[in-house]
């Protein structure tokens, strides 16, 4: 009898055994099932990421790519305005070089026919005076001798005679003899040098003559 407790004993735990491996067989599996389950589910969600990704990329470049192709327009279009704009600024250059060299050859023109007329003018009061003066028109004339430049030169004569200072005639003058002797003493420019010399009266020359002709 107590072989078959023991028994028994020994079968039931086998049974519970058994129990608990089909047990944990079984949650291992569930838990495969929900881990496969979540890798499923994260895979679908980055796929699903990675789609709107795509489309978002794909809006934003074809929005980047209409709003290239609006500033590319936009540009030509400001090219062609500035290229107008150019060409009327040349067009009106043009023009008003075109006036302005009219104008200048028009000025020139007046100042070309007023030289004539004035040329004209010169000539008819040159001929109208060479008529009253009963003036040949010979132009020898003009490099011809006068009567004044043809006479005989007349002989100089001189007024008078104005001797020059030498030293023989400096000498005779005291008063120079004087300030020689005070410069060489380094005394003419002194006080006393100038009482000196003023003590002397003024210079005098021998030789010098007094006119009587007065000029002016």
């Amino acid at each position: 009898a107590e072989l078959a407790v023991l028994g028994a004993q020994r079968d039931e735990r086998e049974r519970e055994e058994e129990a608990a491996r089909r047990e944990r067989a079984e949650l291992q599996e569930q838990l495969d099932r929900a881990r496969q389950a979540r890798a499923e589910a994260e895979r679908a969600h980055k796929k699903a990421l990675i789609a709107h990704y795509r489309e978002r990329k794909g809006e934003e470049d074809e929005m980047e790519a209409q709003r290239m192709l609006a500033e590319a327009a936009a540009a030509e279009q400001e090219r062609l305005r500035q290229a107008e704009h150019n060409l009327e600024r040349v067009q009106f250059r043009a023009e008003q070089l075109a006036l302005s060299q009219q104008s200048r050859a028009a000025q020139r023109e007046q100042e070309r026919l007023r030289v004539e007329e004035t040329r004209a003018r010169l000539a008819r009061v040159r001929d109208k005076a060479l008529a009253a003066m009963a003036v040949t028109n010979d132009p020898l004339r003009a490099i011809s001798s006068t009567a004044a430049s043809a006479a005989p030169s007349q002989p100089k004569h001189e007024l008078f005679r104005v001797p020059g200072y030498s030293e023989q005639t400096l000498m005779k003058d005291m008063r120079y003899k004087l300030g020689i002797a005070l410069t060489n003493a380094n005394l003419r420019h002194t006080e006393y040098g100038r009482q000196i010399l003023n003590s002397m009266g003024a210079a005098s020359r021998p030789d010098a003559v007094e006119s009587s002709i007065r000029f002016g």
